[in-house]
């Protein structure tokens, strides 16, 4: 199966930020990986710094997603035992072995991807400042299918639909998956358009979700209804505006969708949404709603492709609080460090602490403003 990946995500490659070895995640090991590892400890193969008895390495946890027996430990920091910061942010077990006895976790991150009948499309958790930084860089939003990002030697793992009837794209009517496709596409394009504001585009999608919805099997291929709602999408002037209120609200739906055990999430109760130079990120907001848009998992689980458009519009109301809660610091505006910083503020939310099937059934509802 082919891979692909937005064009300004595909010169990805690890700088050693040290952010996914230090958030505290609990980073579950594979049952051969585990036997593997502990089998390098006892031949002095792996030899981390500090202790090398594997009780003292990996911590038994109930109940981990697929079964797995047990857990990187962590250290009193958060950070994961393996980890060296005074050798440059390095991992042991990558250093001393290789990078296939990472776990699936490692290896995977910062890849989130989705794995349909059309191919595995990947976009990328801007968690990792790398990842953050590179939306900061003037690119476009094709889609490709080369670039370091993409690891041939990884069997990608993600929401598995290839067995799955397409997205619905209204209530009582399926998308076929060309449509889809093209739909997928155009929309990442529509959002990265460098010569309009953020909100414009999202206007534009607005725009574009509610002409294609009019769409009927009798109007002929959903390919060209497709691509007559997103020219006429391009074609929008006059930007989406939410009241503070409607963007509390949709950062509400994302902190109910957080299981329990993961909260507190960190969101205020009251959001701040003035932040001061937000127009001078016009670029790399639309990029990281590109990315939002693209690979997007809620749209497999709602009810309506109004439902794939809310989880966008929540994207960037989160994105928005991040940016206000960091400039509380008294940053200057229009710092791009806090603007990585909201990224990945955003995403830890959007991506990994939100269950997407739950933000689906809250996002199902949601009512925009007009």
């Amino acid at each position: 199966m082919q891979t692909h990946v937005l064009a300004f995500h595909a010169l990805y490659r690890c700088r050693h930020a040290g952010v996914c070895c230090t958030s505290g995640w609990t980073i579950p090991v594979e049952a051969p990986l585990y036997r593997s590892l502990k089998s390098a400890l006892e031949w002095g193969q792996l030899r981390p710094d500090g202790p090398h008895r594997a009780d003292d390495l990996f911590e038994p946890i109930a109940d981990l997603p697929h079964g797995e027996p047990v857990a990187l430990r962590r250290r009193a920091d958060g950070s994961c035992v393996f980890f060296e910061r005074e050798r440059g942010n390095l991992c042991a077990i990558q250093r001393q072995t290789d990078h296939a006895h990472l776990p699936s976790a490692c290896r995977h991150f910062p890849r989130v991807a989705v794995i349909d009948p059309r191919g595995t499309f990947v976009t990328l958790s801007h968690v990792c400042p790398t990842a953050a930084r590179m939306l900061l860089e003037e690119d476009d939003a094709e889609v490709v299918s080369s670039g370091p990002v993409i690891d041939r030697h990884l069997a990608l793992d993600g929401l598995d639909a290839r067995d799955a009837l397409p997205p619905l794209l209204t209530r009582d009517l399926l998308w076929d998956w060309d449509g889809w496709d093209r739909w997928e596409r155009g929309a990442a394009r529509l959002l990265a358009r460098s010569d309009r504001a953020p909100e414009v585009s999202l206007a534009g999608l607005r725009e574009s979700v509610e002409s294609v919805r009019a769409w009927r099997p009798a109007d002929g291929p959903l390919e060209d209804a497709v691509a007559a709602a997103l020219d006429r999408g391009g074609r929008v002037t006059e930007p989406l505006t939410l009241s503070d209120a409607s963007l509390g609200a949709l950062c509400a739906a994302i902190d109910a969708s957080i299981p329990e055990a993961l909260k507190p999430s960190g969101l205020a109760a009251t959001p701040i949404f003035d932040v001061p130079g937000w127009g001078r990120w016009d670029g790399p907001v639309g990029r990281y709603l590109a990315a939002r848009a693209f690979a997007n998992w809620v749209g497999y689980y709602g009810a309506d492709v109004r439902t794939w458009f809310a989880s966008v519009v929540a994207a960037y109301a989160v994105l928005k609080a991040s940016a206000g809660a960091r400039m509380q610091s008294g940053a200057a505006p229009g710092d791009p460090d806090v603007l990585v910083q909201a990224f990945g503020d955003a995403d830890r939310l959007v991506l990994h602490m939100a269950s997407a099937s739950a933000l689906a059934e809250h996002l199902d509802e949601w009512e925009i403003e007009r």
